[in-house]
């Protein structure tokens, strides 16, 4: 009995190691594996994080959130490298989708994270369009009610506004999203495994709104704060051209 208990504990400590080191600093090991998969055109630096979230998926409760997200840039990133790839895009995006549907009792940041992955996926089924959209605004409501201070809520809740058609009611809440947003703390969970990205993201939508509405006085001011915080984003810098 004393042998078997020793066996058990000594898989599930080695199980929590294992776990443990795949997720330190997990975030910024996909957002830098996204980059050089542009960089050496090619999936295999996002493909790798996502095996090694696989291999530890039981873990930790945070796993399953990144490997959805790693999961979700895999998508992107095979959808903007080229049109060839929608299939394998699609086949990434409902990978993210299905590792957090399931799951119990999800939190605000994996409702957010669904109605992210649903939501850009839209690209690469547009017939889906419409269901995609409803099931997403779902999932943006309860993240929101679970934690109303989740700045990527707000943020998610504001880009699906931006992208949705004026002749389909679009464009109404997107700045106040955003604004929002830029209002709240990067995390909104208090533990060292939870997300914290976004931040960059909104500065990029906020300025792209208000290009887009001619209002360039704040378009400016926002780009200009924007980049005073990150100085080394080149797509918010691109914008700079249009203003």
């Amino acid at each position: 009995m004393k042998f078997l208990l020793g066996v058990f504990l000594c898989c599930f400590f080695s199980l929590s190691t294992m776990a443990q080191t795949t997720l330190a600093n997990i975030e910024d090991k996909i957002n830098q594996s996204f980059d050089e998969c542009f960089a050496v055109a090619d999936a295999s630096p996002l493909q790798t994080i996502i095996t090694e979230l696989e291999n530890s998926k039981d873990g930790d409760a945070w796993t399953t959130y990144w490997l959805s997200y790693a999961n979700v840039s895999l998508g992107i990133y095979l959808m903007e490298a080229s049109k060839e790839n929608s299939e394998n895009a699609l086949n990434a995006f409902t990978e993210a989708i299905d590792v957090l549907k399931d799951k119990d009792d999800k939190n605000t940041e994996e409702y957010t994270l669904l109605a992210r992955a649903m939501s850009i996926s839209i690209s690469v089924r547009p017939a889906q369009a419409m269901m995609l959209s409803n099931k997403s605004k779902t999932y943006i409501n309860k993240a929101m009610k679970l934690n109303d201070q989740n700045l990527r809520a707000y943020l998610q809740s504001g880009s699906s506004d931006y992208y949705t058609p004026k002749e389909y009611g679009g464009g109404n809440i997107a700045e106040a999203q955003f604004l929002k947003a830029l209002s709240l703390p990067d995390k909104a969970i208090n533990d060292e495994a939870a997300p914290a990205w976004g931040r960059e993201e909104i500065y990029y939508m906020l300025v792209s709104f208000y290009l887009r509405e001619e209002k360039y006085d704040k378009a400016k001011v926002y780009l200009k704060k924007g980049l005073d915080e990150f100085p080394d984003n080149q797509r918010l810098a691109s914008l700079s051209a249009k203003i």
